[in-house]
């Protein structure tokens, strides 16, 4: 063939069946098809550049063809006129075939479509022989090495048999999200790490799919082409495909074969790269700790964790990301800051999965470190940029940098503008949050209630009590830096006169009762003071009227803070471009969603999360001391500096003339100090004059004070390391523990500090620590 046929579809989505229906056509005119992204829509010769005049129509014949529908009339004759014109302008004679366009155009549809390919029929073996000498054939992989591929047809057989199995929602959720990204000209894709299949299910028949995982049990389930191969030696060609996939596959390699497995995604495809893995993780949750054997290991095998950009930068830079999907499940809950890299800052020895089998001794797995846990999830409430929704996955999509990406056209009907909302105002709106149980991690404004059914009308939310003495209803709002004075509540009983008892829950999530309010007949405001905290507010109505009409409840005295509510779209995305990158974030069924900031701001802060974590402590740290400073608060100090061994420490440095701010006036030198010198004293009896107590020698001893909560956090503000906590004598403390008791009772602030934070099983802790 010295001549091409040139395609550009523009903004017609011509699937892989389509495509193939062309290559066909034009085969018969001896001539070979090349698809090109562009802005125009055009069918031309090759190298003279003539137009085909008809190019419209049969695009939009074309474009509307689905893998289930046969072949029609009209498609076939627009298919004879192309063939005719074709002919004409190169001047060779029309092909002479034993069948019609019609029956030629049936037989490469059924060749195209996974679930009806096979062996070619009699009538048609020529055409296919003279296809393999320009295309590779549809639906058909050829291994390398000695790797084997599984037919389609065996394992669809043994699939009929199984039955088809549902699974999980976040499974769903991505393979939609991967749909959404799909490109047009990823013709043929090969599923690394597919298990049992998930991905392939929902991939269009018509795209051509192997599927491929080092577990052979694992590919009995899948219906699709499949073949044993492993990510770090994979058994194809180079370029063999056009689109490799790997889906929750990297995290569960190490930092040595995860290398390789990406140099091996590069070489396989020839346009792009599908990278899918959990998003943000934090293994924390996931880490168990067998006590018989002491391994450590993480339930779910994973090694590695990503972000946007760790995950950006495992490819070369012959790849670019040209989309980017946040998927999988969609939280509207607060999650944690990194809490497994804070607690490794602090030494702590946290591990939160119960009865798991190790995989070493087969013993179970025990808790460990709960309190230590409890205590760090309070830094998440200081986190004032925590932005929502939170999403498990995500996906990014690559091309090759001589590849211009074929992405499918975006939908014309654009999503109606968000609505402003505040997070501590419940107002009646649409998508208003109706929870089941409170986690105290909610970051948006709902509703609880018993005993009564719930109607938004009018402007109104309407509480009608079921068929109990007393009903109630409780209205939750996240924890919020900014301080709130008082509680709202604008409502009435439709009856007459009623009394609405208030009550609310404390750090611990008791209960506690407040107030009577006797509310009347007609609308109006009720106002109570709010209880000092950053925590999250949970106030709660009971009930006997009949009805309960709420017209708003709100946190007052302190600055709105405003969160986005998009309604209901045209699709279940939210779409925005950034950098010459396409975003997608998946949304709720009903295509609605609530975002903490503006799509690119959300990115942006989703981003640097390490960021927002030191921000968080020295918010944290600066609600301690209530001071502009994150670290040196006077307040702490105080607390500190006039306990007996704080006052011996700088009175001796004082004396020698160098004053007590020598060594840093600072809360965290003077916590480790002042246990320090009361080591000192309970080992030695004194404190050697004009030496600092941190440099005593202490003959390789060793004190266990690291459960100690603010000198570690204060330590991370700092941004220093907790080594100075261990620095103590085993031995020191065990004989000096009523001395160290009696510190604990001479720092009077102490325990009310711990409590007001809701950390009193920590202070207690501290105290049973001393108990060796």
């Amino acid at each position: 063939m010295n001549e091409n046929l040139l395609v550009s579809t523009n903004r017609t989505s011509l699937r892989p069946l389509c495509r193939n229906l062309i290559r066909g056509i034009a085969l018969l005119a001896s001539f070979r098809v090349t698809f090109l992204p562009g802005e125009e829509q055009f069918i031309c010769l090759s190298p003279s550049g003539k137009r085909y005049p008809q190019a419209e129509s049969l695009f939009k014949l074309l474009e509307g063809l689905e893998p289930a529908s046969p072949v029609d009339e009209l498609l076939a004759g627009a298919g004879n006129d192309l063939v005719e014109w074709l002919c004409g302008e190169s001047g060779r004679a029309l092909p002479v075939m034993e069948t019609g366009l019609d029956e030629l155009l049936q037989e490469i549809r059924r060749q195209s479509l996974f679930r009806s390919c096979g062996q070619a029929t009699n009538s048609f073996k020529w055409f296919w022989a003279m296809w393999e000498e320009f295309y590779p054939l549809p639906q058909h992989f050829q291994a390398a090495g000695a790797g084997a591929i599984n037919s389609s047809a065996q394992r669809d057989e043994k699939r009929a048999a199984a039955g088809e199995k549902e699974f999980a929602p976040s499974i769903g959720n991505a393979a939609r999200s991967l749909l959404e990204v799909l490109p047009r000209d990823a013709e043929f894709v090969l599923d690394i790490g597919c298990g049992p299949g998930y991905m392939e299910k929902v991939l269009p028949a018509d795209v051509s799919v192997l599927a491929m995982d080092i577990d052979a049990e694992a590919l009995k389930e899948v219906d699709r082409q499949n073949c044993v191969g492993d990510i770090t030696a994979i058994p194809l060609k180079d370029g063999a495909v056009d689109m490799v996939m790997a889906c929750d596959v990297l995290e569960h390699l190490a930092d040595d074969a995860l290398q390789k497995a990406v140099s091996e995604l590069e070489r396989v495809s020839r346009k792009y790269i599908y990278l899918q893995v959990p998003f943000q993780e934090d293994p924390l949750m996931a880490m168990a700790y067998c006590p018989a054997c002491r391994n450590v290991w993480h339930v779910n095998q994973h090694k590695q964790s990503f972000d946007q950009q760790r995950l950006t930068a495992l490819v070369s830079k012959e790849w670019r990301p040209v989309c980017v999907n946040f998927t999988g499940e969609m939280s509207l809950r607060r999650k944690g800051l990194l809490e497994a890299k804070a607690i490794q800052r602090l030494g702590w020895n946290v591990h939160c999965v119960e009865n798991a089998v190790c995989p070493n001794c087969g013993e179970k797995s025990v808790v460990v470190g709960q309190t230590e846990r409890k205590a760090l999830q309070h830094l998440a409430e200081f986190d004032a940029e925590h932005p929502f929704p939170a999403y498990t996955e995500i996906g990014i999509l690559f091309c090759h940098v001589r590849q211009k990406p074929e992405l499918g056209p975006r939908d014309e009907e654009e999503r109606p503008r968000p609505e402003k909302r505040a997070l501590n105002a419940l107002v009646p709106c649409e998508g208003i949050q109706v929870q089941q149980v409170y986690t105290a991690t909610e970051m948006l404004p709902g509703v609880y209630m018993h005993g009564c059914r719930m109607e938004v009308k009018e402007g109104r939310i309407c509480f009608a009590r079921d068929r109990v003495d007393t009903a109630w209803v409780a209205v939750a709002f996240p924890a919020l830096l900014p301080r709130y004075t008082g509680i709202e509540v604008t409502g009435f009983i439709p009856e007459g006169p009623g009394s609405v008892s208030v009550s609310m829950l404390d750090a611990e999530s008791k209960e506690f009762y407040l107030r009577e309010w006797e509310w009347s007949g007609r609308s109006e405001t009720y106002v109570m003071e709010k209880p000092e905290g950053y925590g999250p507010v949970y106030i709660k109505l009971y009930f006997r009227s009949c009805e309960l009409i709420l017209s708003s409840c709100r946190l007052t005295g302190g600055e709105d803070v405003p969160y986005w509510f998009y309604h209901k779209g045209p699709d279940r995305f939210l779409r925005f471009d950034k950098e010459h990158i396409r975003y997608s974030l998946l949304l709720a069924e009903d295509g609605s969603a609530s975002f903490s900031h503006e799509p690119k701001d959300w990115l942006e802060l989703t981003s640097a999360l390490e960021q927002r974590q030191e921000r968080a402590l020295s918010n944290f740290a600066r609600a301690l001391g209530d001071t502009a400073s994150p670290v040196c608060q006077a307040d702490n100090r105080e607390l500190i500096r006039h306990c007996p061994p704080a006052e011996l420490h700088t009175g001796q440095e004082a004396e020698d003339g160098r004053g007590a701010g020598h060594r840093g006036d600072d809360a965290r030198t003077l916590i480790i100090d002042s246990l320090v010198a009361e080591s000192a004293a309970a080992f030695s009896g004194d404190v050697p004059r004009g030496v600092s107590p941190s440099q005593v020698p202490w003959d390789g001893r060793k004190i266990i004070i690291d459960s100690l909560f603010v000198e570690a956090i204060m330590g991370i503000c700092e941004g220093g390391r907790p080594s100075r906590i261990r620095q103590k004598a085993f031995a020191a403390l065990r004989n000096g523990k009523r001395r160290l008791h009696g510190w604990l009772r001479r720092h009077s602030r102490l325990y009310e500090l711990l409590i007001s934070m809701g950390l009193k099983e920590l202070y207690f802790k501290i105290k049973r620590r001393i108990k060796l």
